[in-house]
């Protein structure tokens, strides 16, 4: 047989019919792994249990540094401790209670917590009598301390009546004072050597060098009223204020048309003060003291008794005698005016400085016995005066 010698191709199966393509979204979501699940999920969990804690710590520990700087403000600010030593006066009004005085402390920067103050009032259950008037406080003061300074002058509402004559010194003033029970003569003076009362003139007022009672020739002498006990810096601002009504803005530009200083006019005038209290004498007194300022060089020495008189009594109220200030102040030993003035003027001595009589005298004498006053342009004259006064 001619086909006998091939050979065969095996027999190809039978195709199967194609199935159309159909996508099973379910059954392949199961196959993606779910992170959610086993140890990937615990990771994250534990991730985030890791990080809360660190942020718990923090916010614990801000709110203990937060609570520690308000507990160390808070006692530093209660007990005074590293506060700046600053003295500032404070008026309390009239009637005031404890939120309106903590009000005023916090504005005039004594505490600087009114809500503070308020609290710790409350708390440590304080008794403040608080009394009106014009009070003298450190910024280093306790609440403790403060509350006991303002209600201190609080025994007695019993009022006084004292007159400072023309003349009067501060010292004479704090000897009046002590003897009429308003305060403590020591204290008086130390509130006006100590504080600052706010008054624009206070500028103009020098202290400090040979100086002694920094606001001599400012405390106006005349009849006030003060309470039993009174709070002396509250009497000093009374008598300051008085003067600070009477410089009037005259006197000021009459100064000025001088060539004198406020301190010098004032000067000038304490000492026409002391030579006389007559007011027509005091002008000629005056024009004396004037020519000889304006004549340095022949007259550089004023040689006026009541310098020499002020200086004496300087000495009686030093503890330790500072020499080189009773000179300063003594106008036969010191050229020109002294320091400051040499005691309280009134206003007719200030005005009769600002205002004299125009002469060509360099020289005067006074006799005693009858107060009559003697008047020269030469010494030569003066001698003759010396005579005719008894004074030689």
């Amino acid at each position: 047989m001619m086909n006998e010698g091939r050979s065969r191709r095996p027999a190809e199966p039978p195709s199967r019919p194609k199935k159309p393509f159909h996508l099973n979204m379910e059954a392949e979501l199961k196959q993606i792994p779910d992170y959610t699940q086993g140890s990937y999920r615990s990771t994250a969990v534990r991730r985030t249990s890791v990080f809360a804690k660190i942020m718990l710590a923090v916010i614990i520990i801000g709110i203990s540094v937060f609570l520690a700087l308000l507990i160390i403000f808070s006692g530093q600010e209660i007990f005074g401790i590293n506060k700046p030593d600053q003295t500032i006066l404070v008026d309390i009004p009239q009637n005031s209670g404890v939120q309106q005085i903590a009000e005023v402390l916090e504005q005039r920067g004594v505490i600087k917590s009114a809500y503070l103050f308020r609290v710790y009032y409350k708390v440590a259950r304080l008794n403040g009598n608080f009394q009106y008037g014009t009070y003298s406080l450190n910024t280093k003061m306790s609440y403790d301390a403060i509350v006991n300074e303002l209600s201190k002058y609080s025994s007695s509402r019993e009022e006084v009546t004292v007159m400072f004559p023309e003349g009067c010194t501060l010292y004479e003033m704090s000897l009046l004072l002590e003897e009429n029970q308003v305060c403590k003569s020591e204290d008086f003076l130390a509130a006006l050597q100590n504080n600052d009362f706010g008054f624009d003139f206070e500028k103009e007022v020098s202290s400090g060098g040979k100086k002694y009672h920094r606001f001599e020739g400012y405390a106006f002498p005349d009849t006030y009223n003060f309470y039993v006990n009174d709070n002396p810096v509250n009497v000093a601002k009374k008598l300051l204020s008085n003067f600070n009504r009477k410089l009037r803005d005259e006197y000021r530009q009459r100064m000025k048309e001088l060539g004198l200083t406020l301190e010098q006019g004032i000067t000038l005038a304490s000492i026409v003060q002391g030579e006389s209290g007559d007011p027509d004498q005091m002008k000629m007194v005056a024009s004396v003291y004037l020519n000889r300022i304006n004549n340095a060089g022949t007259y550089p020495r004023l040689q006026a008794d009541p310098t020499r008189k002020y200086a004496a009594s300087l000495r009686n109220q030093m503890d330790i005698i500072d020499e080189s200030i009773a000179l300063a102040y003594d106008t036969y030993e010191s050229d020109g005016l002294p320091p400051g003035p040499i005691n309280n003027p009134g206003l007719a001595a200030i005005d009769a400085a600002l205002n004299p009589t125009q002469t060509d005298y360099f020289y005067f004498c006074t006799d005693l016995k009858t107060g009559q006053f003697y008047y020269a342009k030469t010494l030569a004259e003066h001698e003759q005066n010396l005579r005719k006064a008894g004074l030689t």
